[in-house]
């Protein structure tokens, strides 16, 4: 059986992973990033609440707050160097999606972990 450290670091390495696909789809030209789905905005969404979901399930919430602004600011300059990216032209409201899946990704994984917490560890009764 795994123990918790070896959970919590598997989720990390995937985080990170995923901050580095993050970055190499965002910086491709457009001709060779894949589409998922319709909507640009929605893949952004997801990408980063899928991002933070991982790493939040493998650090503290502490932490995982720290992710969430750093992811933040990592969409913000990505979007601004696809300036000079053949095929690729920065939104705002891109930004804004990344930034709110990152939100919603740790909100859910804290929350998610919280609830793990108290049923695998019941409170003591006295």
């Amino acid at each position: 059986m795994l123990r918790r450290s070896e959970v919590a670091t598997a989720f990390r390495v995937a985080g990170f992973v995923s901050i580095s696909a993050l970055v190499v789809l965002s910086l491709v030209p457009g001709t060779m990033r894949p589409h998922v789905l319709g909507s640009g905005n929605a893949e952004h969404f997801l990408a980063y609440a899928g991002t933070t979901f991982l790493l939040g399930l493998g650090c503290v919430p502490r932490t995982t707050a720290v992710f969430v602004s750093m992811l933040s600011a990592a969409a913000a300059f990505v979007e601004l160097l696809q300036n000079w990216i053949p095929g690729r032209s920065p939104g705002f409201d891109n930004f804004v999606s990344s930034s709110m899946g990152a939100l919603v990704g740790a909100a859910v994984a804290i929350s998610l972990a919280t609830l793990v917490r108290k049923v695998a560890m019941p409170p003591i009764e006295r």
